[in-house]
């Protein structure tokens, strides 16, 4: 139990549903660990996620903002840039510090000397109000929907809350009955505690995000890739994640809470998982075709046109020589060599063709077949990978 002011909240947890979540984000979490990767698959992987993270804490501020413009923002100069794209370009420096801190200290404790950085980064040059950076506010403050008042009336009364909370992040267990100190569970049950002491003027929600990502990664042993994924749930559940914060408000326990980031993290790092599987299939199927090419089954133009469906919807054959590589590759060619490419792809099971009843072809029974590609192509075959070495060129 830690008291917030007059409130006390609960942060004692052993049920079993969160004992269950917890092994199977440890699972899970391991599984995507143990993947082989290609150094570029991890770098892409990692900016995406970073730049989901960033959109999804700003997003919940009320501040919409595209990736497109996150990736675009990284790279201006922060004295041309707006409000809004520096809260991004903000949140953004302040996570690739969480990674840096962490991978850098990976012996020492979360102290609030590092939460108060963390505050430095997300509202440092921005206009709000009384705030500064890095700095434990000294007065009352309301917050929330509906508003309500801070328990906490001082700087004093923050410190001495954020020295329990500083306390509780870094409590060392050996006998771990007792879930709520697992690191999972922790880092969510710290974001709580953040957005109830409130410890700064402006930028508390988007501290309590990032010190949760912290905590994955510093004492969850989540990878750089892994551990930013929960701030785009909160954002896309925001509804929900609101009204959980209001409940635990009322009730002191945050057990729902916890329960319903811990599911976030599992949908986020199952997206992860299915991101992988699909690199490494494509990686194999290509290889595969790639043999076929040197036994002389497959020409270099139809192991070409395979590379390039996999970036592509289901689409009518003719449809897909329209797409501006494969029409560009087979430029010159007649409508029967395109014909014979598809065909041939699909009769090797590269290529699935399928009947397609949508819209008014629901209606009158007549559809289209769809083009795509068999990512179970793979399913019984072994493959020799080790005759392999190397591309044709």
């Amino acid at each position: 139990m830690i008291q917030i002011g007059n409130l006390k909240i609960k942060t004692e947890c052993d049920t079993l549903d969160l004992f269950m979540k917890s092994i199977t984000l440890g699972n899970l979490r391991d599984n995507i660990k143990e993947q082989p990767l290609y150094p570029e698959w991890r770098a892409e992987i990692e900016n995406m996620e970073f730049l989901r993270a960033v959109q999804g804490t700003v997003a919940l501020e009320g501040s919409d903002i595209k990736l497109e413009e996150i990736k675009e923002i990284s790279e201006k100069d922060s004295s041309f840039i707006t409000n809004r794209e520096k809260e991004a370009k903000n949140a953004l420096t302040a996570y690739k510090f969480i990674e840096e801190w962490s991978s850098n200290n990976s012996d020492k404790e979360i102290t609030d000397s590092v939460i108060k950085q963390i505050h430095t980064f997300m509202t440092r040059g921005l206009n709000y109000p009384l705030n500064e950076p890095g700095k434990y506010r000294n007065q009352v403050v309301s917050f929330g929907n509906p508003s309500k008042e801070s328990p906490l009336k001082d700087r004093f009364e923050v410190e001495e809350a954020m020295g329990k909370l500083v306390e509780f992040i870094n409590f060392k267990k050996d006998d771990m009955k007792d879930i709520a100190y697992e690191p999972t569970t922790r880092a969510i049950f710290a974001h709580y505690l953040l957005t109830i002491i409130h410890p700064f003027i402006d930028g508390n929600g988007r501290v309590a995000r990032a010190v949760e990502a912290l905590i994955l990664h510093h004492y969850g042993k989540f990878d750089p890739f892994l551990f930013p994924v929960n701030a785009k749930f909160y954002y896309h559940e925001r509804v929900k994640y609101f009204d959980y914060l209001r409940e635990t408000d009322k009730s002191g326990d945050p057990e729902s809470f916890v329960s319903f980031a811990m599911e976030g993290l599992r949908n986020n790092l199952n997206e992860i998982k299915k991101q992988l599987w699909e690199k490494i299939s494509h990686t194999l199927i290509m290889d595969y075709a790639y043999q076929l090419r040197r036994r002389k089954k497959l020409l270099k133009r139809q192991v070409s046109l395979l590379d390039v469906m996999f970036h592509l919807e289901p689409m009518a054959a003719g449809e897909c020589f329209q797409n501006p590589y494969i029409k560009a590759m087979y430029h010159g060619k007649s409508d029967s060599t395109k014909k014979r490419d598809i065909n041939k792809l699909v009769t090797l099971g590269f290529l699935k063709s399928e009947l397609s009843l949508k819209g008014r072809a629901r209606l009158t029974g007549v559809g289209k077949h769809l083009i795509s590609v068999n990512w179970d192509i793979l399913s019984g075959l072994t493959l020799r990978l080790d005759r392999s070495p190397h591309r044709p060129k």
